[in-house]
């Protein structure tokens, strides 16, 4: 699957101009339902090439995108808080 095979993945990717990884982007909200849609919020943002002057990398395009997903079979859950950081994503 890829992101022009979705509702609203051809807008995402105009937004962001590339395919979005979601390295380091943070998940705002997971809403689960057993029957019906379940709703994932992730604010993400494309990493430029760019160095602020305190060192930061200027991150460029902030976007919190909303996934919905219906007909989930499985799922595990680790090291929810109150900063839930994630490594990337893939449709």
């Amino acid at each position: 699957m890829n992101y022009s095979s979705v509702v609203g993945g051809d807008e995402l990717l105009a937004w962001f101009g590339q395919t979005p990884t979601f390295h380091d982007a943070e998940i705002v909200s997971l809403s689960l339902n057993r029957s019906g849609i379940s709703e994932l919020k992730v604010h993400g943002w494309i990493m430029t090439d760019e160095v602020d002057p305190r060192g930061y990398i200027v991150l460029d395009k902030h976007a919190v995108v909303t996934f919905e997903f219906t007909g989930i079979m499985d799922l595990q859950l680790d090291g929810f808080s109150s900063q839930n950081v994630i490594a990337g994503l893939v449709l």
